[in-house]
């Protein structure tokens, strides 16, 4: 989650609204979906690891405590710090392809020679990174990041687009979980899911 100054404090209590609800649309315990997560401004910090909490309302719990702290925009960092710490320890499976959700507003005010590298290095680790864009500022680097992968930038401007979008956001969650799971398990996910909204 980008927490920078382009961001500001409104938005990134917004962006954790976001997450709160995409949390609790991914049933969680059933699919056995380990999560994580990492703010980032002029640093990345990484507020808790993959599979540190593997209930929803701990989770959520966990995210509304996240606090804002401002700072200049250093998605290169944060995309190392994916890479490096936040996918490579305990929680993160082998057999289970990984998959981060970076929202942000496009900024890049901290390394911006390097955000595309990292960009480059942290997707060559079979890592999905999917972009989120939130009062899209900058197109650049998230546009790249997605197409190098095929994607296209997901943009959320208001509350009901996040809402609208909720199955092509979580789908790369479930898809990455199938590997995992046994067919029937995964298509009841899927189902269930469907059903929760």
């Amino acid at each position: 989650m980008d927490s920078s100054d382009g961001i500001g404090e409104h938005t990134f209590r917004r962006i954790k609204g976001y997450v709160d609800y995409l949390v609790r649309q991914m049933n969680i315990e059933e699919c056995d979906i380990r999560i994580g997560a990492m703010k980032y401004s002029s640093s990345p910090m990484i507020q808790f690891g993959i599979g540190q909490y593997q209930d929803t309302n701990t989770i959520t719990r966990m995210v509304d405590y996240i606090g804002y702290t401002k700072g200049k925009a250093n998605m290169a960092g944060a995309l190392r710090s994916l890479r490096t710490n936040m996918f490579n320890g305990n929680g993160d499976r082998p057999n289970v392809k990984n998959v981060a959700y970076l929202i942000t507003d496009g900024s890049v005010d901290v390394n911006e020679e390097t955000t595309m590298e990292e960009a480059e290095l942290t997707i060559g680790s079979d890592i999905q990174v999917i972009p989120i864009a939130v009062q899209l500022r900058r197109r650049d680097e998230v546009e790249s990041i997605a197409l190098s992968q095929g994607l296209h930038t997901m943009e959320i401007n208001d509350d009901a687009k996040l809402y609208e979008m909720r199955d092509e956001v979580l789908e790369p969650i479930y898809e990455s979980n199938h590997i995992f799971l046994s067919f029937k398990s995964y298509t009841e996910c899927i189902i269930k899911i469907r059903r929760i909204g």
